[in-house]
């Protein structure tokens, strides 16, 4: 009986297509290791040109950058006829077209959000397929790749203390997330996988560990023990392994809380601070959460929107969430603004309306069912998989949400993919066009958006290149071209105007907030804002109303009550003014007292002579000759501003009177008197008049036929309408006889 060589090739090497089968299997270990590029493209911080690092809007360029990093993948799965087209991955389409239905019957007003949106759910379905189209090597190098990922993110951010170990996204919350679904992979990895990757898992564990210690971010630290401890509940042979890794990852966080934290860096200047990402803790987001359903209801049965939660969310605002998340009001200049739901299934809820969002919700009930499932099995190659996608889960019960994350979305639903596909998926050996419809929708959906995410990804360049020259103006005009619908841009266009002076640019600033309202309407900030262009301009009624707008949105907001009780004194009822200066922990007197100088010095005589009256009974019922006694004798508890101020409304009170009865001469003797006792000082020395004074004071020289002089008087200075119906009748003929109002 002849036998064949044992030196003999196998059957398969003679085969005609072995090496074309030998390089399939390379590919399909290679489409896990790229399953995961898209997240180690985000995070990998040098060159810094080229990463996120310093970008104020990571989570926008993020998803450009993540789309576009996701196409390589398309090129394995046609090579590898790939064509796998797994329920979960139909059940995300039809949980997008259901949030794209919501937003073509409610046109969304912040579509730079959309666009984002939009992105990551193009991104985030390809990831799927891919995941669902693993085979067993697939799937082992895709737990490998994660935890290479968490490294890369804890890595760099553990040297960036100065910045609260916020590393390149940032935020230490999102490095986090981004860094957890590789920290629980990397459990497994110490456990089920062998040789050099074994301790990379362990390493990558660890190093997680005493990231989320030293930040410290307790969620991410929470997230990773409840998975670890399902593991442990749920493995058959491997339970004291799983115990020991978890435990090396415990010692980890138990360093990090332990070691010292340097002195973090001082805030860039006027760059915009973060959400209530930074502050509150669980307190902020139960809050949230609490408020959530009012808006969800509200919305109706297509939801807020895709992208659109941080726009429609202000109104429904808990002021304890406010307070609590503005530090106690102690980030001045600022407002916070919640930019998610701190939730995976309340933001679904809203993104995608109650049914799109029950159908993703179950896609992740689905996904844990599986991964619990594959733990009690034992699907070696799939148990770091299982890990990591238990923690992510966990973690999005109150963490920054996937669809706010694009680094931890990539491979979250990469991982979703995975796990919930067959254990061993049947692939078509010589498929159909057809069978690739999956995989044409989904690289369709991103092939379409990339000049939208080249822009998106310009757009953060152009704003982080922005900050880092200083803000000069025509930076912020090429951050507007790159996106004009950004809001943050249209903000600081907004601040930028502010600082000029005249009629005209209070409607520019006015306009200007206008635009941030048309993308955010309930944006607390721009109706603020909005406010004062209108006081500055002289547009009372229309102050009023975008106060009153803003305050629906912060009751409690000291500097906005400030300012209605200041509109009140002023111009409204003095009654309504100490209602809301009740509000605030001015003291009543004091700011009386500040009003009636503040009436004074803009010729307010008789609002004026009331404030001091309500402050102050020693001072009530007076006229111009108690006004003048009052200053010039010694009086308990007066200011010398406040008795210039009495003696300067006196002087204008004569001097209107020598102007009325014809005696020009007098009234510019007497309005001098009155410059001399209203002259403002600035902190940089120089002495300044109240655009009444200085019109009133112009119009008397005009009167004594000092054409000259009034015309200096006047120079860079436009009387607004509503300057003009407060001017005394002699004060605007004159002005008109000289030509000054028609300049």
């Amino acid at each position: 009986m002849d036998h064949a060589p044992q030196s003999s090739p196998s059957s398969d090497a003679l085969h005609p297509l072995a090496p074309w089968r030998s390089l399939q299997r390379v590919l399909a270990g290679v489409l896990g290791a790229v399953l995961a590029f898209p997240a180690l493209k985000l995070l990998w911080p040098w060159p810094r040109e080229a990463s996120l690092s310093g970008d104020l809007y990571p989570e926008v360029t993020g998803a450009a950058i993540g789309a576009l990093a996701a196409l390589p993948m398309f090129a394995l799965l046609f090579t590898l006829r790939r064509t796998v087209r797994p329920v979960p991955a139909l059940v995300f389409a039809a949980a997008a077209a259901l949030a794209l239905l919501s937003a073509s019957r409610n046109a969304p007003t912040d579509t730079l959000e959309f666009d984002r949106w939009r992105l990551l759910a193009a991104s985030s379905f390809a990831l799927l397929l891919g995941g669902a189209a693993l085979d067993r090597s697939g799937r082992v190098w895709l737990a490998r790749a994660a935890a290479v990922v968490s490294l890369v993110a804890v890595g760099p951010s553990l040297a960036d203390g100065e910045h609260q170990f916020s590393g390149v996204l940032g935020n230490s919350g999102s490095i986090s997330e981004a860094g957890l679904i590789g920290a629980a992979a990397g459990l497994g990895l110490a456990v089920w996988d062998s040789g050099p990757w074994r301790w990379l898992g362990g390493l990558s564990a660890l190093a997680y560990g005493f990231y989320v210690g030293i930040a410290p971010v307790f969620a991410g630290a929470l997230s990773l023990a409840l998975a670890a401890l399902v593991g442990v509940a749920l493995t058959r042979d491997s339970r004291k392994l799983l115990a020991l890794a978890a435990v090396f990852a415990l010692i980890g966080f138990a360093a990090g809380r332990i070691a010292p934290r340097p002195a973090s860096a001082p805030r860039v200047e006027g760059a915009p601070v973060a959400g209530v990402d930074n502050s509150g803790g669980i307190e902020v987001r139960r809050l949230i959460w609490a408020r959530v359903p009012a808006l969800l209801a509200h919305a109706g049965v297509l939801g807020v929107g895709p992208g659109q939660f941080a726009a429609q969310f202000p109104p429904f605002r808990d002021p304890r969430e406010i307070e609590l998340s503005s530090l106690g009001r102690r980030l001045p200049g600022q407002e916070t603004e919640v930019q998610h739901a701190h939730n995976d299934y309340l933001q679904a809820l809203s993104d995608c309306g109650p049914l799109g969002g029950a159908l993703l919700i179950g896609l992740y009930a689905f996904a844990a069912f599986r991964a619990l499932s594959l733990l009690r099995r034992g699907e070696r190659e799939r148990l770091p998989l299982a890990l990591g996608l238990l923690a992510v889960l966990i973690n999005g019960l109150a963490r920054e949400p996937l669809s706010s994350n694009p680094v931890s979305a990539s491979l979250a639903f990469a991982l979703i993919g995975a796990v919930c596909a067959p254990a061993a998926p049947q692939f078509s050996t010589q498929p159909r066009l057809g069978e690739y419809s999956a995989l044409a929708v989904a690289g369709l959906a991103i092939a379409l958006q990339v000049p939208r995410a080249l822009g998106l990804g310009l757009h953060g360049r152009a704003l982080r290149t922005y900050f880092e020259r200083g803000r000069p103006s025509e930076g912020l005009a090429f951050v507007l071209e790159t996106r004009p619908d950004s809001v943050l841009a249209r903000s600081l266009q907004a601040r930028a105007l502010e600082p000029q002076g005249e009629a005209d640019d209070f409607e520019r600033v006015a306009a200007a907030w206008g635009e941030v309202l048309a993308l955010r309407p309930h944006s607390f900030e721009a109706w603020m804002q909005l406010g004062l262009a209108h006081v500055r301009g002289g547009r009372i009624a229309a102050a009023r109303e975008a106060w009153l707008r803003a305050l629906e949105l912060d009751p409690a907001h000291p500097g906005l009550l400030r300012n209605l009780a200041l509109l009140e004194a002023r111009h409204g009822e003095l009654e309504q003014a100490e209602r809301y200066l009740a509000q605030t922990d001015a003291p009543r007197e004091r700011a009386l007292r500040d009003w009636a100088v503040g009436a004074l010095r803009e010729l307010d005589l008789q609002r004026g002579w009331e404030l001091f009256a309500r402050a102050d009974e020693r001072l009530a019922a007076l006229d111009a000759e108690r006004a003048h006694d009052a200053a010039r004798r010694p009086l308990d508890g007066l200011s010398e501003a406040e008795a210039n101020a009495l003696e300067g409304s006196a002087h204008v009170s004569w001097a209107r009177e020598h102007a009325e009865r014809g005696a020009p001469s007098d009234a510019v003797r007497s309005y001098r008197q009155a410059r001399r006792c209203l002259a403002q000082v600035g902190s940089d020395g120089a002495t300044s008049w109240s655009r009444a004074l200085r019109l009133e004071y112009a119009a008397a020289l005009a009167l004594a036929g000092e054409r000259d002089a009034a015309r200096s008087e006047c120079a860079g200075l436009r009387a607004r309408p509503d300057e003009l119906r407060r001017l005394p009748t002699w004060a605007g003929q004159a002005l008109m006889d000289a030509g000054l109002l028609l300049r």
